[in-house]
């Protein structure tokens, strides 16, 4: 069960890179440009290798050198920013 359980976390972190990698490799940026992307989550985080994995994949799918950010509460604060935007952009 243990190999199963481990199979399973092993795949979802390259199902996670490679929809990173994919959505990454349609930006038509300067190719050489290192690409920060926060990520919140425990699971991400707290699960040994998974980081790895999924950002070896997003390189490997997108062919830019990939940083993951960790940033906690990286989902309200950008919710946050998006809402002081539009707020500014109304006014």
């Amino acid at each position: 069960m243990e190999a199963a359980s481990a199979r399973l976390r092993y795949r979802s972190a390259q199902c996670v890179g490679t929809m990173i990698g994919s959505a990454v490799s349609l930006d038509p940026g300067d190719p050489f440009d290192e690409i920060k992307i926060p990520i919140e989550g425990s699971f991400f985080w707290g699960t040994p290798g998974y980081e790895i994995i999924a950002r070896k994949e997003a390189i490997r799918y997108s062919g830019r050198p990939i940083r993951f950010l960790q940033i906690p509460n990286a989902g309200i604060l950008g919710a946050a920013g998006h809402v002081f935007n539009m707020l500014y952009e109304n006014s």
